[in-house]
């Protein structure tokens, strides 16, 4: 599984020209993953990306002030593997509780390689359902051919066929209270959706990354040759 966006797929906003998403197998399972809060994209602010499967992205919401700093902080943590798990951070460090209706957009095209570098309008049929208020599906087929992405969050949302909506007050941020709203998120991409659960979760799981892959870089890394010169 890769994901390929700019600044590290902070953003997934693919257009049938642009190669952004998440791939599987050469095929596109997520053309579109974007994050809004009161109508708003945050800004990016720093990137830490420890290893090749995972990133965190630390970001705020604009005031549209120059002298006036923001009050809320986002931090995305994101893993890849068989789709990918994040983990979505808000913190008020404000003195006044807020209002926030939090979004998250999200399509799948599921363009091939090929669609994606020469252009080609995809034959098929595309679909998108949401399963008991639960998962949402984002769906291909073509004939006998089917693929599927499911997306689940941790904390209730609002969900409908174009993505996830959180509506949420968040209470200033404290040393005594642990103020600060998290939501896991799973987008599992699905090559056989006959014999795949329904409630299917990440291989990643809300612990985190797991730990073979950490264990498959180091071992890739001590075996892969070493140049070794006088100077």
């Amino acid at each position: 599984v890769a994901i390929d966006a700019g600044e590290l797929a902070t953003t997934i906003d693919a257009t049938p020209a642009a190669h952004h998403g998440l791939f599987l197998d050469d095929t596109r399972f997520l053309s579109r993953w974007v994050l809004t809060i009161n109508g708003q994209r945050p800004i990016l602010l720093s990137i830490d990306d420890t290893s090749y499967y995972r990133v965190q992205h630390f970001l705020a919401l604009a005031t549209g002030e120059v002298y006036i700093d923001s009050h809320l902080t986002v931090v995305r943590q994101r893993a890849v593997g068989g789709g990918f798990h994040e983990i979505l951070n808000l913190a008020n460090h404000g003195q006044e509780p807020v209002d926030l209706e939090i979004r998250i957009e999200a399509a799948a095209d599921f363009a091939d390689l090929f669609e994606v570098k020469d252009k080609l309008s995809k034959k098929g049929r595309l679909y998108s359902s949401v399963e008991n208020g639960e998962a949402l599906t984002l769906g291909y087929c073509r004939d006998q051919y089917r693929r599927e992405t499911r997306i689940t969050s941790s904390v209730p949302a609002e969900l409908n066929e174009t993505g996830l909506t959180y509506r949420i007050r968040l209470d200033p941020l404290r040393q005594d209270t642990n103020s600060i709203w998290t939501t896991h998120i799973d987008v599992i991409a699905v090559k056989d959706p006959d014999s795949t659960p329904a409630k299917a979760t990440s291989r990643l799981g809300n612990e985190g990354v797991r730990p073979e892959l950490a264990e498959n870089l180091k071992r890739w890394v001590d075996g892969a040759p070493k140049v070794v010169a006088s100077w």
